[in-house]
């Protein structure tokens, strides 16, 4: 199950899981259940989960009041996703009985008291519920401003916390101006003693490498392996950036993947540090956030040839496999549009680098866009065709094979080059410029590679980066 979805849906549920008129309908489909088999309980286990998959939680408990064997069915979907407020995780850990069953927790921030909140972030500890929860391994938390108070909860090891391997920050913290908000910082210190997360969300934060940190490693290196790792997330990839922004001149390399001084660096034959490489990265913005994609920071990350440390950063993107640029602006500003929908012909992912191939001893050349199997584009505007070959065509040398490894491909552009409302109908000079966008890039990829290309208010349309973005992104 998708639980990042399934946990936004949930926060805009109703708590009020059953009422009157469900009481009712529940007790007569029982009375009928009771006297026949319900097909939920012999079908194929792999049918019932898709069918589960469908169901927000409401309906689950609603379904699971039919009767014993519907609960006894249901016991497990219901509470292996849960929810509570900071000021609650105590009274849940004393409490709750089938904690056994929890797989992830979404920790909520109450902003009608933000007093307790903050308290709650600062004095609570996860030891206890590292310790109880035996099998949990997803965490969504939600946080008043910044992701400092992490870096203090230092009551409990890697021993503990390695279980998880999936977490998602959200700032409540709003940035009017859509840039780097100081009160929203992220460092990847914060989460020091999480060593073995695979999968890490971060939401409406400003993003930092925090050039103070290094290994707090005892003198006799007794704890030195486990030590090493502090302040980094080597297991890391995938890396989704939701209204996140970052300041010249730090880029994501350094953020994710940085370096710190280490005792002992000639000694111990350490002299290759363990770095983060992820095979998929999402930017996503809207709102607000959007004036981001005008700055030189995100231009330099999109186009290679802006970047002056590219040749530094390389490693980051050895094994980079997916990418994912999203803008999805809701809203129409008059005589504004310029800078909240940027030009396609920004992006330049060609630039050349060379790798050695330990097994020839000769140098390989290599660009981003050459190594990407999936490449999404959402909300982007192009003045004509010609847009695609300054992004895309790469020239083949003679001797090059498996030169572009591109699998999937989608682009939706802007009509018009401005936002117009999904509620107006596609025109026929509108839909051939579809086709010839989609022809062209067939050609540039070639029949390998699976292409769509539509129009952004398709994506708002059909609400499918609701999720990501959560209650913040309204249409």
């Amino acid at each position: 199950m998708n639980t990042t979805g399934f946990i936004e849906k949930r926060k805009r549920e109703d708590t009020d899981f059953i009422n009157e008129d469900d009481r009712d309908k529940i007790q007569n489909i029982g009375q009928h259940l009771s006297k026949n088999t319900s097909f939920l309980m012999n079908i194929p286990n792999e049918i019932l989960n898709m069918i589960l998959e469908k169901l927000n939680r409401k309906e689950l408990i609603n379904l699971s009041c039919i009767n014993r064997e519907h609960r006894g069915l249901l016991y497990y979907e219901i509470f292996k996703n849960i929810q509570f407020k900071w000021k609650d995780i105590k009274f849940f850990l004393e409490n709750f009985k089938q904690l056994n069953n929890v797989e992830s927790v979404l920790i909520l921030c109450d902003l009608k008291n933000e007093k307790e909140t903050n308290h709650g972030e600062w004095n609570v500890s996860f030891k206890k519920l590292f310790e109880r929860c035996l099998n949990l391994n997803e965490m969504y938390i939600e946080l008043i401003t910044s992701g400092r108070c992490l870096k203090y909860k230092d009551d409990f090891d890697v021993e503990l916390s390695n279980k998880i391997i999936k977490i998602t920050l959200e700032s409540q913290s709003h940035c009017n101006s859509g840039d780097v908000n100081d009160n929203a910082m992220f460092e990847l210190t914060q989460l020091q003693r999480f060593h073995k997360i695979k999968e890490l969300t971060l939401k409406r934060f400003s993003i930092a490498k925090d050039i103070y940190f290094y290994p707090k490693i005892k003198e006799d290196m007794s704890d030195f392996e486990k030590r090493r790792n502090d302040g980094k997330l080597i297991e890391l990839k995938d890396i989704n950036l939701v209204n996140c922004a970052w300041e010249y001149p730090i880029n994501l390399k350094e953020v994710f993947s940085p370096d710190y001084p280490i005792p002992g660096l000639n000694s111990f034959n350490v002299n290759k540090q363990k770095n983060c490489k992820p095979k998929k990265l999402g930017l996503y913005y809207s709102g607000d956030y959007i004036k981001f994609t005008g700055c030189e920071r995100f231009k330099s990350f999109i186009n290679n040839e802006y970047n002056e440390k590219f040749l530094y950063e390389i490693e980051f993107f050895e094994e980079l496999k997916e990418l994912e640029l999203v803008i999805l602006n809701d809203k129409n500003r008059e005589n504004e549009f310029t800078c909240y929908y940027p030009w396609i012909d920004m992006i330049n992912l060609r630039r050349e680098y060379y790798v050695e191939d330990l097994n020839s001893n000769k140098f390989i050349k290599k660009t981003i866009l050459g190594n990407l199997e999936k490449l999404v584009l959402v909300g982007w505007r192009s003045s004509s065709i010609q847009d695609l070959d300054k992004c895309f065509k790469i020239s083949k040398e003679k001797d090059e094979e498996n030169y572009l490894q591109l699998r999937h491909m989608e682009l939706y552009l802007m009509r018009n080059n401005n936002y117009q409302s999904s509620n107006i109908e596609i025109k026929d000079n509108e839909l051939r410029r579809l086709s010839e966008y989609k022809e062209r890039l067939q050609i540039l990829f070639g029949n390998g590679c699976h292409v769509t290309v539509g129009y952004v208010d398709e994506c708002i349309k059909d609400k499918r980066y609701e999720a990501m973005f959560g209650e913040q992104f309204v249409i």
